[in-house]
């Protein structure tokens, strides 16, 4: 949802004309972007709160309170891969003319992150025959994976579900894995929504 809603942000907004009255008022470009931007991810989080909420009070309920850590983490990972998709659809919008098209970008965008996933990553290692770091390494590429991997640390405190990748990362990494993997994630905010930002202001409202 939240690549669609980026993706719509600033492409939709452009085509209907609405853009060129919103950047009338007395606002730049990257206040425009940055109050789309806040206003979609807190609208997107507090979703996703009420979710993992009403699943929290039932788990609770049921005596899972022993776990809220976990899942407290857990609801904290789901909001920055939101963030991340809202991000990368920002970055969609920014770069075509019609909302339409953005759409389409974003949802062929999030079919080729979901399939260079497991399936990918295996047919891409037996090609290439890479190692299991060069494996892990592929894997950190791609957003998805990455919080796969993090929901699974976060879970579990280790990687052996993961199999070699996750006892290489482990013993690799250590301590410094999990910091390592939200850092990543981060980054995948930051970076696509700056280069929307740069995209925007070269190419204008038109």
């Amino acid at each position: 949802m939240g690549l669609t809603l980026g993706a719509l942000s600033l492409a939709g907004e452009r085509e209907k004309g609405t853009l060129l009255y919103l950047l009338a008022q007395p606002i730049t470009q990257v206040e425009l972007l940055l109050g789309k931007f806040i206003g979609l991810a807190l609208a997107l989080m507090a979703a996703i709160a009420l979710g993992f909420g009403l699943t929290g009070l039932l788990i609770g309920v049921n005596g899972g309170g022993a776990q809220v850590t976990t899942y407290l983490g857990l609801l904290l990972l789901t909001c920055l891969l939101v963030l991340v998709s809202l991000s990368l659809g920002f970055l969609l919008s920014a770069l075509v003319q019609r909302g339409a098209t953005a759409v389409g970008l974003a949802l062929f965008l999030w079919l080729g992150l979901t399939i260079f996933g497991d399936l990918g990553l295996m047919g891409t290692a037996l090609i290439l025959r890479l190692d299991v770091g060069q494996l892990f390494a592929l894997a950190l590429i791609n957003p998805l994976q990455l919080f796969k991997i993090t929901a699974v640390f976060n879970i579990r405190q280790n990687l052996e579900l993961l199999g070699p990748a996750g006892i290489y990362a482990i013993r690799t990494y250590g301590s410094q894995l999990l910091p390592l993997l939200i850092g990543l994630l981060t980054l995948w905010v930051i970076l696509p929504f700056l280069a929307a930002i740069q995209l925007f202001k070269r190419k204008g409202v038109l």
